[in-house]
């Protein structure tokens, strides 16, 4: 989820600040909608699982997980890139705080269940070790969060579909 905190250029003629905004929510200590962590999921269209909703990835706090890219080698999909962006926005250095919502949902049979969430306020992507040379200085002793590209593989070097 994004917060409309700018990421674009001074662009135009008179150099305005363009912000983006991916379904704003709100800040973080009062959030409106919806809450929880960017998710990357798996869909099978062929097989026994045809149609399942599998999750695949789960983002750090007030992030984006963008450009899933598959990279092949010999035909087949071995690497699967992901990017990370703006994680933590808007909100501390993780702080270690935990913010907790109840939900309610509607069931596959139409039903209606509450849900519980828990996600931590802030972040320090991709790290969580303390911040070398300055514990306890300007960080609290820990590295800011930090965009970032992944690449993940199978460990047995095969396809992922």
């Amino acid at each position: 989820m994004s917060t409309s905190s700018h990421n674009g250029f001074n662009t135009g003629v008179a150099g305005e600040v363009r912000e983006i905004d991916h379904t704003q929510t709100g800040s973080v200590g009062n959030l409106r909608g919806t809450f929880g962590n960017n998710w990357l999921f798996y869909i099978p269209v062929v097989g026994p699982n045809a149609g399942l909703v599998v999750p695949f990835a789960y983002g750090p706090p007030r992030c984006e997980i963008t450009g899933p890219y598959f990279i092949r080698n010999s035909g087949v999909d071995e690497t699967l890139l992901l990017a990370v962006q703006h994680p933590g926005e808007s909100s501390p250095i993780g702080d270690g705080v935990l913010l907790g919502r109840d939900i309610e949902m509607l069931n596959l049979d139409g039903t209606l269940f509450t849900q519980q969430r828990s996600v931590p306020r802030g972040s320090n992507w991709p790290s969580n070790t303390g911040y070398v040379g300055n514990p306890g200085g300007s960080f609290n002793g820990l590295l800011p969060p930090r965009p970032s590209v992944i690449g993940v593989t199978r460990r047995d070097g095969g396809a992922f579909v």
